[in-house]
């Protein structure tokens, strides 16, 4: 939901709304509740079968969501904030993958590693361009 919500902060997010729409729970990674220090806070599952790339795209996607919590002066907005979601070497073991992704979603050795029936099983998409413009980096 809040990445969609990202699509509509910049002009050039747009054209990810489709891609976005499309994608299911099962694609994105879990978390795990993680007690540090008396504090709750989420650690980030890894998915053995999503490619990197594909993760950065979702992680910048949260922190423009993220961005948009804020006004001009850099005070918070009302409203509830996103779980602190931490990154770790977990690996969610029971995530199966989501079939009729675009290719680059797809961790290429963990691909490998699949036989053809298993590759085709999947009826993976044509990758899709996933670069952030300059204009929303900055």
């Amino acid at each position: 939901m809040r990445r969609s919500e990202a699509t509509h902060i910049h002009p050039d997010l747009e054209r990810f709304r489709p891609l976005l729409e499309s994608l299911t729970a099962d694609t994105m990674s879990g978390d795990e509740t993680d007690h540090c220090h008396g504090q709750t806070r989420y650690a980030i599952l890894r998915v053995l079968w999503r490619a990197p790339a594909a993760t950065v795209w979702l992680k910048t996607l949260d922190l423009i969501h993220l961005s948009s919590r804020f006004d001009s002066s850099g005070r918070a907005k009302r409203g509830a904030f996103p779980h602190k979601r931490v990154p770790s070497s977990r690996v969610e073991h029971n995530a199966e993958p989501v079939p009729g992704l675009p290719r680059n979603f797809y961790d290429p050795i963990w691909l490998q590693s699949l036989s053809e029936h298993g590759r085709r099983k999947l009826q993976i998409q044509h990758s899709v361009d996933l670069t952030m413009t300059e204009d929303v980096r900055r």
